[in-house]
């Protein structure tokens, strides 16, 4: 086997640690063909030899596990399946040999490859906190026995390699190319013979995940699939006429009904993260839980892992029993001060996470980081939940302007690390970050430096671009300010500030329709609505465009291809004309990872 690695020893001469330089990449790339090679002319001399794993049965080329084995949930661990990178090596410092993937029935080296790129930066990368195992254990399991799995994540191993490529157009070409082959492969596979409702459930969400990275419409049909997918398969499971073994209701309940959740919904707070914050807290009440006590802390956290569970255990803490709603003051937090407590507690106790954790991983100096930024944010929405006056954050200046600079400093660091600037995982939140402190405060150097960083990164978050936010958040500051020169949050009075209703983006004409609203920001009590137009920096379809709307573009004859409002998200079908409405099932605290 060590014959079969590349170690690529880095020195003075490398101006990446954590990246290979182009000159790395073709020894790497050269490495690999060489190994194809030798595999083809040792499968042609000798019969395949077998594997001998003890924590698994041997599988022999052409081989499959069976379909129990591959879809019990964690049925080997990750440090089986996707081993950890030998001490001191970078992820790209090295690289699995393609003859490892002998289950592989007639895969090419390409595919292969792309498969391994997968396994090995794909699904470490960009998994979030919440569907690790997903990525890293399910996925490749299954990859072992359904072909339309096994293209479908060898297309997004293809499709992240090409993002991160340097200025070599033959090689992004060839990568495009393999991507196309690998989704009709997917898509033939997929339709010969019958699947189980998890693999398609599990392919739903890949697909998903890959549309979304190409801005494609189609991800939103693929969302709505799945979501007709399951309610189709609970009502079947109540009438009687199908029944699920307990590893499916394990992979449904802990995986994939997760996934595609937190990928619908966090479109539904994408408007008004506030609003849609207390609209979450109004539900909880709603449902009269059972007060609980205090929640304990630990001592100390051991892993960031920890910390983020903590967080979220306090926020859900709070919801129920420092939270109240009442008809004549709306949803409100009734215990402040005890609120402010365990979340200043918690901060502190994410300090004493030791720092030598981070010498060997420095991603996690930068996760910690978007971490506290999260208490942040918290400690900002239970302050002010449900207030129907926006000068009450003017009070966490202090507040906003830490979160920017921890996000000034993530941006620096991800620039030095030269890391490409996308993420399809469910645990998102960048945007929806940088969006609030631009929305919320006032003060005109920090919401411009929130503003900048947006526009500078052009973060990828699924299929949410941060230059179209960026779009609304101009218009969002230019309409509070009237065109006068700010020096101060104070001089935008109440009267002057506004609140995002309702965003439509028109794709075809490349332009979004905003809705603002001023106090007292409900319609139902008399709220004045204010109509802004803006162009969208990224224009999803090409087609003509037409000067005779408020902004060059005759969108107002059209239908708006998605709508996005509070603790709602709504995206249109053109074959038919009608539109997949998501609403708030739950609220996710944005806690990015990168």
């Amino acid at each position: 086997m060590d014959g079969d690695l590349l170690w690529v020893n880095k020195d003075s001469s490398s101006t990446h640690l954590s990246r290979s330089s182009k000159a790395e990449t073709a020894r790497i790339r050269a490495h690999v063909q060489h190994l194809s090679i030798q595999s083809r002319q040792r499968r042609k001399s000798a019969p395949p030899p077998r594997t001998t794993r003890k924590s698994s049965k041997s599988v022999t080329e052409g081989q499959r596990p069976s379909k129990t084995e591959i879809e019990r949930p964690m049925l080997e661990s990750d440090e089986d399946r996707i081993k950890p990178l030998p001490k001191g090596k970078t992820q790209d410092s090295w690289i699995l040999a393609s003859s490892a993937l002998t289950w592989l029935p007639a895969a090419t080296a390409e595919e292969k490859r792309s498969f391994l790129f997968f396994l090995r930066r794909t699904a470490q990368e960009w998994s979030g906190y919440r569907d690790v195992s997903f990525w890293n254990v399910l996925v490749p399991q299954a990859s072992a026995a359904h072909q339309s799995i096994f293209h479908s994540v060898t297309a997004l191993g293809a499709l992240h390699e090409s993002f991160e490529l340097n200025n070599d157009p033959d090689q992004e070409a060839n990568l495009q190319q393999l991507l196309w082959q690998q989704c009709s492969k997917a898509a033939t596979a997929a339709s010969q013979g019958s699947i189980s409702h998890t693999i398609a459930l599990m392919s739903c969400i890949i697909m998903v995940c890959l549309q979304n990275l190409q801005s494609n419409p189609v991800a939103f049909q693929m969302l709505r699939t799945g979501c007709n997918l399951i309610n189709d398969l609970e009502e079947r499971v109540r009438d009687g006429t199908s029944v699920l073994t307990q590893t499916e209701m394990t992979l449904l309940e802990d995986y994939l009904k997760p996934i595609l959740e937190r990928l619908g919904t966090r479109y539904c707070f994408l408007v008004d993260l506030p609003s849609s914050f207390a609209l979450h807290v109004a539900a909880k009440q709603n449902e009269q839980l059972a007060r609980t006590g205090i929640p304990i802390f630990p001592t100390s956290f051991n892993t960031l892992l920890e910390a983020r569970n903590s967080l979220e255990m306090i926020a859900g803490w709070c919801v129920i029993n420092a939270t109240n709603t009442s008809e004549e003051s709306g949803v409100f937090c009734e215990n402040k001060d005890l609120v402010e407590s365990l979340l200043t507690q918690w901060g502190d106790l994410l300090e004493t996470i030791p720092s030598a954790a981070y010498k060997e991983h420095p991603n996690l100096g930068v996760s910690k980081l978007l971490l506290k930024a999260a208490g942040l944010v918290t400690k900002i929405l239970f302050d002010t939940l449900g207030s129907t006056q926006e000068c009450i954050f003017d009070k966490h200046i202090h507040k906003f302007a830490e979160i920017v600079r921890v996000y000034d400093h993530v941006s620096q660091a991800s620039r030095l690390r030269r890391r490409q600037k996308v993420s399809f995982g469910i645990d998102t939140g960048i945007i929806h970050t940088l969006a609030f402190v631009v929305g919320r405060c006032r003060d005109p150097h920090i919401r411009r430096e929130a503003l900048r960083l947006l526009e500078s990164d052009d973060h990828v978050e699924g299929d949410m671009r941060a230059s179209t936010g960026s779009s609304v958040l101009r218009s969002w500051i230019k309409l509070e300010e009237a065109g006068r020169k700010i020096t101060r949050q104070e001089e935008i009075l109440e009267v002057d500030r506004v609140r995002l209703w309702q965003d439509q983006q028109f794709w075809h004409s490349g332009v979004v329709k905003m809705f603002f609203v001023k106090a007292p920001y409900e319609p139902q009590n008399g709220a004045q609505f204010i109509e802004k137009w803006a162009r969208m920096p990224v224009r999803i379809s090409d087609d003509s465009e037409d000067a005779n709307s408020p902004v060059g573009n005759n969108a107002s004859q059209d239908l708006p291809n998605v709508v996005f409002a509070r603790g709602m998200a709504a995206f249109l079908d053109e074959n038919t004309g009608s539109y997949h409405r998501i609403t708030l099932s739950s609220f996710f605290l944005p806690m990015p990872r990168m």
